[in-house]
Parts: C-alpha cells; structure tokens; sequence
C-alpha cells in the first residue's frame, strides 16, 4: 500500500511542476506547445547507489541539488524529498550536470520528456523505479526572471 502512495505523490508532483511551469498554462496565451518524449530508457553506469534508506535519500538528494541554485522549497515525509531551486543556469548546463548525477547516483534514466522549452526525467534504480527512484524536471523561469526553475522529487519507492 506505501508504494502506490510514493509514486502517486512522485506523479502528483510531476504534473503541478509541469502544469505550472507550462508557458501555455503560464501566459494563457493557448498555443499549447505540446509535449514529446524524446527518448526511451537508457541504462547509466554507476555504483548502484541508493538504497531506500532515509540516509540515501540525503546523500541522493545532495547530489541532486542544482549548482548555483537557491532553493524554494523543501519537504520530506516518508523516505521521500520534494524540492524546487531557482537557478540561473543554462538547460544545457542542467542537462549535462544531472546525467552526471545520476550516473553517479546508478540510476537509470527510465523517461525523457521534452516540453514547454524544458526537460524532464524520470529515473530510478531498476527498469521500474521499484525500490528508489525519482523526477527531475528542468523549465525556463516562468516569473519573467532569467534562469530556470528545478524540481527535484527522489526518495525510497518500497515503503
């Protein structure tokens, strides 16, 4: 029963960041820009890390954490961290800094969705995200800032 609810809250937080970091949801201007999965599951090589343990959530959630970036918010419940930085890094910068990330971490990058001028990631530590795992998304700043707004949820599947 605590599975379900983790990736539920995983997929909960994924759909508010995408839905208000949308420029369609964002300007109302109705273009919709659309969305397109880009890739399929790659396999990363690293040293298998995370575990579920809140310890390893800690560690994962360090790593995760944007350069340059100050952060919104922050909340943990459950083996489980939701965060959001305010960072003033390019996509690409992000982009290349989180496949090093995971790679570090040993997590499979498990989906890859191009939409509204961002990325996001969904990846964990088995084809199914079924122990430990997480979303990454990165947007351009929807508050007329420069930079880009992050969203990291990562945390133990299995409880």
């Amino acid at each position: 029963m605590r599975r379900p609810r983790a990736l539920i809250a995983f997929a909960l937080m994924f759909l508010f960041v995408a839905a208000c970091s949308s420029p369609a949801a964002s300007d109302g201007n109705g273009d919709g820009n659309g969305s397109e999965q880009t890739e399929p599951a790659q396999e990363t090589q690293g040293d298998g890390g995370g575990g579920g343990g809140d310890r390893d959530v800690e560690a994962a959630f360090d790593t995760l954490t944007p350069p340059n970036a100050q952060e919104v918010s922050k909340t943990t419940a459950e083996g489980v961290i939701f965060a959001a930085f305010n960072t003033p890094d390019s996509l690409d910068s992000l982009t290349s800094f989180y496949q090093d990330a995971f790679n570090d971490l040993g997590l499979r990058i498990l989906s890859t969705t191009e939409a509204s001028g961002g990325i996001t990631w969904f990846v964990g530590t088995d084809d199914t995200a079924s122990t430990f795992g997480g979303v990454v998304s990165v947007f351009p700043a929807t508050d007329g800032g420069y930079g880009n707004t992050v969203s990291v949820q990562i945390g133990a599947t299995n409880q």
